[in-house]
């Protein structure tokens, strides 16, 4: 909770921005990362997650160039629900989380999800495009956020250059 909070708290206190521009990106971020509010376990790979690799999971940001601090990462499902999460420091550019559910177990399903990262020292937030920009994903409110890809979680380490992330208007 203290984290939706936060970065609620840091959308809102953006100066000189529109109003409708922080409500839309407030939306997005309430939408997609949900921090704080009914949590779900990692899937166990039984519902159609694909593959049977049961390993704890970790995700590897690489090319972080000029960053520094924590990161926070976000596993969110379908319906907004933050399923994992990790955060670490950013250390030669890059970074590992191991993600954790909300009972702070290893999460160790597979399946795809909407991958959601905030840098700490300067509460940015990113999501996960695939590279391609928001307008080009047609993501032009929160009613949109199913054109968002997900990424496919199977292997004990996932490692995801940060260009496939694109920063939140706002954030």
């Amino acid at each position: 909770m203290y984290e939706f909070l936060r970065i609620t708290k840091s959308l809102l206190s953006n100066k000189g921005e529109k109003l409708t521009n922080k409500k839309f990106w407030l939306g997005m971020l309430a939408g997609l990362l949900t921090f704080g509010l009914v949590l779900a376990g990692c899937d166990n790979g039984s519902s159609g997650g694909g593959g049977g690799n049961t390993d704890p999971k970790k995700i590897t940001i690489t090319e972080l160039t000029g960053k520094t601090g924590n990161v926070h990462v976000s596993v969110s499902s379908d319906s907004g629900n933050e399923v994992a999460m990790g955060e670490g420091t950013i250390a030669s550019d890059a970074i590992t989380v191991s993600l954790k559910k909300q009972d702070d177990s290893d999460c160790t399903g597979n399946g795809s999800y909407y991958l959601g990262l905030e840098t700490t020292t300067d509460s940015k937030g990113f999501l996960y495009t695939n590279g391609q920009s928001l307008d080009a994903l047609g993501v032009s409110s929160s009613a949109d956020m199913g054109k968002l890809p997900k990424y496919n979680i199977t292997s004990a380490v996932s490692t995801i250059p940060f260009g496939k992330f694109v920063e939140m208007l706002g954030s």
